[in-house]
């Protein structure tokens, strides 16, 4: 099953509207993740087999970065998401594919280095545009 999991994305309220619009405008189902769930394992949140007793660890503070991780799409069907998202000003910077590696982790754990990754990657292509310049 193809599913979005999207976390803190209504501190924005108009655009976490957009963003929900746009996955089921696309055909897909979308979760709203509580705070109260990231501390589940990856495998867990998205109902793996073998994770449902899983413990969970401690959150004491997670990302207020808005994310949104994807499962079970293909490469075009990916693709062709994140085209309507863009094209419907309904963007989550910090994003995520389920992986074999990910799976393990607790979520809140996977937001955090995917956030510190975008914000990394987002530094690094300002400074290249302000060199253009």
């Amino acid at each position: 099953m193809k599913k979005v999991y999207l976390y803190n994305i209504d501190r924005d309220p108009a655009k976490g509207q957009r963003i929900r619009d746009v996955i089921s405008s696309s055909g897909y189902e979308f979760e709203i993740l509580p705070v109260e769930r990231t501390g589940e394992t990856v495998g867990s949140i998205v109902g793996l087999e073998g994770y449902e007793n899983r413990e969970c660890i401690e959150v004491k503070t997670v990302p207020k970065s808005p994310f949104a991780f994807f499962v079970g799409f293909g490469d075009d069907e990916l693709e062709e998401l994140l085209k309507a998202m863009r094209n419907g000003r309904a963007t989550v910077g910090a994003k995520s594919v389920m992986t074999d590696f990910n799976r393990e982790w607790p979520f809140v754990r996977l937001m955090e280095a995917v956030v510190k990754e975008h914000a990394i990657m987002k530094k690094y292509s300002e400074k290249k545009k302000s060199r253009k310049r």
